[in-house]
This record gives structure tokens, C-alpha cells and sequence, in this order.
């Protein structure tokens, strides 16, 4: 039974002496909990469903007389055509790719290098701008000259996104100095400071922000994967079951799938390598049992196992907002309301911090982040108020739907465990269809109208060239910084075909 648990589900349950009567003022039961999320996974067609909860006791702050930490994963289940030998067999370790969760991960790295140089006497705040922390890096008549670092962390810089380009991936050995010299060209929309627009090229150039910082401090280059492994994986106890997506062995994480025509199909791992080398944006991968750990340390303000890993001052400033988000209708950002049995229940996302969104919900203000890293979904909030952290992932399929099904999970199991009447939320929405077009009624295009050279001043050349009955593409950058990092961390050598020459 015990390897039969280790297969289907990890399931972890700490508490200290006294818990079970608080588990009992928060939920009926552990079966109670269990239920709500296996109906979660089951009715939205997900395969794997990974989940962490952590709520601590801090100077009797709390309604809570002790810590409860409860993490667990759902599946896999096989769905649809997919045979039991496909399900990627689950253990303590298997871990979800978390997206742009990954971003409050550097927000406090940066922060905690930060206070490690001026510890030395050094003058570097988040208010030091990026030439000054960058100096060879050519800013000259670039967008990011008058760009700070507190800028970059919460996505104020007013540049454009073009989030199209940024999923395709970048050319072989591309460096995070050639991603910000990319990112230096692109246009601006707003006026640097004046508007929330989210950016994940830009946010990037807080890697090597923070490589450069390291560097400063430990007198050596080392690559943001390692920093973060150095100063937080390693001393949480975390490194066995956290890692990089662009890196990790392919039976380490959770199998993805994609949804065609009603029916999931497996994603090719190969994928993952395209986030290389904008980890720093999101290509962290993390099991539940790790994100509970992570949790922990988060609420508790840097400090884990009586070790002050991180200042207090480093983690509550990456919580504080930044930057107003814009509402923008029915799915945006902004304000909703949700009808519980006490009546109409506020929940509104009102600002940016450092690599957080802000909001409240029932009056306790929240920090949160949703990661998308292609077919993988995840959701973490916190409540640092009254130390509670929620975090919900999927191997896919990704889907708006299931985007809003994980966030009433967040606020129903936030309200089970403050005590509050169970709100309506619905956690089963039809799952998303899309249509495979058949074959032979694809839209016929005349190749050789499309053949030719093209150029962009972010993105760089690119030769489109017709051969017999395919298309051929091959780009580079137009403005490069000679590019260093060839291997990955663990000495092995990266590989990825994205923006080199493809034929389709």
C-alpha cells in the first residue's frame, strides 16, 4: 500500500502535538479536503492535480494554535486515450513547472544580494538604475537607460510586451546580456513609471541583475539557476525536489498534456528547453512538498528551521505595491464579486509589488502570482496577515477556464480554514475543446509571396526561404553582447533549435 501511495499521490501532513484539534475547527476532515480537490481534478479533465496549504501560529497572531502544513498530489489519473503505462509514475519528487510564480523567487534574491552589498558598503538600492548596475552593457539611446531595478521588478517600465516572441524561444547560446540587449530596443507604450504592463523580456534582465550583484558579492560569475539554489534551495532543504524547468530530466516532472478535440495529448518535454536562458522570468519547477516548504519560509519572513535565511525587511518589501493594476473587464484584473451565503464577498487584485500582484479578499490583504509555462497552470496566494498560503498546480491543459476554477479553489479553502460559512464556488466548468483542423483544409498559402529577409530592432533578422514543399526560417540578433554561457549549471550542455532554422 505504502509504494502503491508513492506511485498515485505524495500525501504530507505536519503538525505538532495538539493539531488534530485544530484540523478539526478548520475542516471536517483530511477526506473532506481531499474530496473537494480530487472532484477539481476529476470534472475539469486534469491529469495531475499538485497542491500545497501552510498556515502558522506567529505570536498568537493567528486563530491558529499551531502550524499545519498539508501538501499532496492528485493523479496521474489516465484521461481520455491515455494509457495507464503513459502516466508519469508520481513520488515526493515529482515536481510542476510553476511559470511566472517564479518571479517573487527573484524579486528576493535580488532584495537579498542587495542587502548583502550594502552590508559591505556598498550603495546599490532598488532605486539604483540599470546602468549603474550594468555598466557594460551599452545603454546608449536604449529605453532601459532611465529604468531602475524596483522598475523592472514590477513591470512599470512601460515597454512593449511582445509575449509572442518571448514563448518561441531564442537562438542557440543566447545570453541573459543578448536578452537585455534585446529588451533595451523594444518600443514604449507608456512613459517609464505611469502604467502596470506586464513584461516578461524586461523582467529578465533582473537575472542578470542579479547574476551581476552576485558576482559583486561572492567575487565569482555564477548563474542565477545556482544562486537561487545556493541561497534558498539548498538551505530550505529544498534542492533534491526543486529545479529548473530548462534542465530537469524529463522523469522528474509531471507529465504535460494539451487538449485536442476534447482529448489529451502529451507534450513533448523538449519544450521547456525554449524558456532558456529568461528563467529568472519563470522556469522554476517545483513538487508540492517543496512549495509547502517554500511556504513556510515566506510566511515566516525569511526564517526557516530558527536560521534567518533572509531578512524580514527583504521579503515584506517584495509585498508592497508598486504599481496600480488596470481593470479590465469580465477575467482581468480588478474587482470581483461572489455571492456566499452571507451575501456579496469583495475579492479585488488592486496593485504590482516586486514580483507579487496585490489584493484583498474579505478585507485580508493577499499577495499572489498565477505561472503559466506552456501546458502547466499554477496559482500560489498568500495572506501574510494571518499566515495562511495556498498553491495549486496542473500538468495542463492550461486553459482560461481552469485558471478561474484554481482561484475559487484559493479563496473556498481560505474561507474553510478561517472559520468562515463555505462560499458558492463553482469548481467545475466545461473543460476547453480545441478543434483540430482536418487535414487538406488548411488555409493554402503561395510560399514564395512570404520568402525574402526581414528585420525588427528587437528581435533581428530573419530569412524566410522556400524549399520544395516546406518553409524554412533562420534569425538572428541585429545587436548582440558576445554570448559566455554555453553549459547549464550541472556541466551539460544546453540544447535548443528554437530561432535557428525550423521547417514546418
Amino acid at each position: 500500500m505504502r509504494n502503491l501511495a508513492l506511485i498515485y499521490g505524495l500525501f504530507l501532513l505536519i503538525w505538532t502535538d495538539g493539531c488534530l484539534s485544530v484540523l478539526a475547527r478548520l475542516l471536517t476532515s483530511t477526506a473532506e479536503l481531499d474530496d473537494l480537490l480530487d472532484r477539481a481534478q476529476r470534472c475539469n479533465n486534469i491529469p495531475a492535480l499538485g497542491f500545497a496549504v501552510t498556515a502558522l501560529n506567529q505570536d498568537g497572531k493567528t486563530a491558529f494554535s499551531k502550524d499545519l502544513i498539508y501538501a499532496r498530489t492528485y493523479g496521474p489519473k489516465p484521461v481520455g486515450p491515455v494509457p495507464p503505462s503513459a502516466a508519469t509514475p508520481m513520488s515526493n519528487r515529482t515536481m510542476y513547472c510553476v511559470g511566472s510564480i517564479t518571479k517573487h523567487v527573484t524579486a528576493i534574491l535580488v532584495l537579498h544580494l542587495l542587502e548583502l552589498l550594502q552590508s559591505r558598503g556598498h550603495n546599490y538600492t532598488v532605486k539604483s538604475l540599470l546602468p549603474d548596475i550594468l555598466p557594460s552593457l551599452d545603454f546608449a539611446g536604449s529605453t532601459l537607460r532611465d529604468v531602475t531595478i524596483e522598475d523592472i521588478l514590477s513591470h512599470r517600465t512601460g515597454l512593449a510586451e511582445y509575449f509572442g516572441p518571448f514563448l518561441v524561444g531564442n537562438p542557440l547560446n543566447t545570453s541573459r546580456a543578448d536578452l537585455a540587449d534585446m529588451a533595451a530596443h523594444l518600443p514604449r507604450v507608456h512613459r517609464n513609471r505611469e502604467a502596470y504592463l506586464y513584461n516578461n523580456l524586461v523582467f529578465n534582465v533582473a537575472g542578470l541583475v542579479a547574476e551581476t550583484l552576485g558576482e559583486k558579492f561572492i567575487n565569482a560569475t555564477v548563474p542565477w539557476e545556482m544562486l537561487v539554489k545556493e541561497f534558498f534551495l539548498r538551505p530550505l532543504g529544498i534542492s533534491a525536489s526543486a529545479g529548473f524547468a530548462d534542465y530537469l530530466e524529463v522523469n522528474r516532472v509531471a507529465r504535460p498534456f494539451m487538449s485536442v478535440n476534447g482529448k489529451h495529448r502529451p507534450v513533448d518535454h523538449k519544450i521547456m528547453q525554449l524558456i532558456t536562458p529568461a528563467g529568472a522570468a519563470g522556469s522554476l519547477c517545483l513538487s508540492p512538498e517543496a512549495m509547502a516548504v517554500w511556504m513556510q519560509f515566506v510566511l515566516n519572513r525569511g526564517r526557516f528551521a530558527g536560521v534567518q535565511v533572509v531578512s524580514v525587511k527583504a521579503v515584506e518589501e517584495s509585498w508592497q505595491p508598486r504599481i496600480l493594476q488596470v481593470v479590465q473587464g469580465n477575467g482581468g484584473r480588478g474587482a470581483d464579486a461572489m455571492r456566499g451565503t452571507e451575501g456579496l464577498i469583495s475579492s479585488v487584485r488592486r496593485a504590482y509589488a516586486l514580483g507579487w500582484g496585490t489584493g484583498t479578499y474579505r478585507g485580508f490583504d493577499y499577495v499572489g502570482h498565477g505561472g503559466g509555462f506552456y501546458s502547466y497552470l499554477s496559482l500560489l496566494t498568500v495572506f501574510p496577515e494571518v499566515n495562511i498560503s495556498i498553491f495549486t498546480s496542473t500538468s495542463g491543459p492550461a486553459t482560461a477556464n481552469l485558471k478561474s476554477v484554481m482561484r475559487r479553489i484559493h479563496l473556498n479553502i481560505f474561507d474553510r480554514l478561517m472559520g468562515y460559512r463555505s462560499t458558492h464556488h463553482k469548481f467545475c466548468e466545461p473543460p476547453a475543446v480545441l478543434v483540430e483542423t482536418p487535414r487538406g483544409a488548411e488555409r493554402q498559402l503561395n510560399q514564395e509571396e512570404y520568402t525574402g529577409n526581414y528585420s525588427h530592432p528587437t528581435f533581428g533578422n530573419l530569412t524566410v526561404s522556400s524549399k520544395k514543399d516546406s518553409t524554412e526560417f533562420s534569425g538572428g540578433f541585429l545587436v548582440r553582447t558576445p554570448s559566455t554561457r554555453t553549459e547549464t549549471p550541472t556541466g551539460q550542455s544546453s540544447s535548443s533549435c528554437a530561432g535557428i532554422t525550423c521547417g514546418t
